[in-house]
């Protein structure tokens, strides 16, 4: 059993990057353990991520990539995995 992160930018949206996540979510939590970060806050999901062992977002204007930076290195994940459609890429430079 490994420990993966799924990142996003909005997880919290019903696009095609978040039902690639609830995909990504249903198949590797079948035998891992499988959390996920947002940056945008918290509200509810369209998308079911019930399986997710926790779902991580930065408080209203928190900065994000301190808490991914705290999360990561805490957790000791064997895979992390970035949905994006581009624009993420910029969040974590």
């Amino acid at each position: 059993m490994a420990n993966i992160l799924i990142i996003t930018d909005d997880v919290f949206t019903y696009s095609g990057r978040e039902k690639v996540c609830s995909f990504m979510l249903d198949e590797f939590s079948k035998s891992n353990d499988v959390d996920i970060f947002s940056f945008e806050p918290g509200k509810e999901a369209f998308h079911d991520f019930s399986l997710a062992k926790n779902i991580y977002t930065p408080s209203k204007g928190g900065d994000g990539n301190e808490l991914l930076e705290k999360i990561v290195l805490h957790n000791n994940y064997a895979y992390v995995f970035v949905a994006s459609m581009g624009r993420l890429s910029i969040k974590l430079i």
